[in-house]
């Protein structure tokens, strides 16, 4: 069966319509990969900030903890409030 042994025939056939089918998945698929880097780009951004914030908050504790030490030492008599909640808060928290 040259027509590639379906009834009808056609879908093997050199100028039949898989090639054209073929294609279009082809460029549906190239499509989805540079939507896939993109998306994969936007998260490395999104984990670099997160890096970024994480090391914010973590010097932002360090600089209270010297400052609360340097105040005991100087015998300020400070009375040191509680921790702020560390939790940062989310872009939709902040307006963004």
């Amino acid at each position: 069966m040259a027509d590639g042994g379906l009834p009808g025939g056609g879908w093997f056939d050199a100028g039949g319509p898989l090639p054209s089918v073929i294609a279009l998945l082809e460029v549906r698929e190239a499509r989805a990969r540079e939507e896939l880097e993109s998306w994969l780009e936007v998260l490395r951004e999104a984990e670099q900030c997160v890096q970024d914030a994480r090391e914010r908050v973590e010097h932002a504790q360090i600089a209270r903890e010297e400052v609360v030490r340097v105040f005991a030492e100087e015998g300020l008599g400070l009375t040191v409030a509680a921790p702020v909640n560390d939790a940062p808060a989310g872009p939709s928290a902040r307006g963004v």
